[in-house]
């Protein structure tokens, strides 16, 4: 049974990657993963998401522009579900990464924009990359200065309750018996 494009309502095809099956529509170029599918395509090729984004390049209007990365609200999506007509909902994929994607609670699938497959890619091999000597050392550096800074403002701040308290010292403090 053919499926419509939660973005468009375009009629979506059937590409195949691997051994997966994936519906793409080739109207606005995004892509439906169905459960668990995403994850059995990165098993079998970590690199694969590049692949993915190629099977489709938009042919509709251009859809506006999303908001500035990390902007985006998640909740409820004003798509819904190809499979069960669920509303959307909006998630960052891996919880912390500026990609946005829209999952259907109730079947577990998702919708993946047009260029967002290079997004998460490029978010996977950032993740993955360690962290240099001198990236490291620069971190090192940075929490020394903001606990420095921390400690200069504890400081200033007793600087201030002492210079308060000895404006008003009781007359009775420092006189000779």
């Amino acid at each position: 049974m053919a499926r419509n494009c939660p973005d468009c309502s375009k009629e979506m095809a059937v590409e195949t990657v691997g051994d997966i099956q994936l519906d793409v529509c080739h109207n606005c170029a995004g892509t439906w993963f169905d459960s668990e599918e995403l994850r059995i395509l990165l098993a079998y090729d970590p690199l694969a998401l590049g692949v993915v984004e190629d099977l489709a390049t938009p042919s509709g209007a251009p859809k506006p522009a999303d908001p500035p990365i990390g902007q985006e609200a998640v909740g409820p999506s004003f798509r819904h579900c190809p499979n069960c007509e669920m509303p959307l909902e909006k998630y960052h994929y891996l919880y912390t990464s500026p990609v946005l994607l829209h999952t259907c609670t109730d079947c577990g699938g998702f919708w993946v924009e047009d260029g967002e497959l290079n997004r998460m890619q490029e978010w996977l091999l950032d993740a993955h990359h360690p962290v240099s000597a001198k990236e490291k050392a620069g971190l090192v550096i940075a929490d020394a200065m903001i606990e420095h800074d921390k400690e200069m403002q504890r400081q200033n701040k007793l600087l201030r309750l002492f210079t308060v308290l000895q404006r008003f010292r009781p007359g009775w403090i420092g006189l000779a018996p």
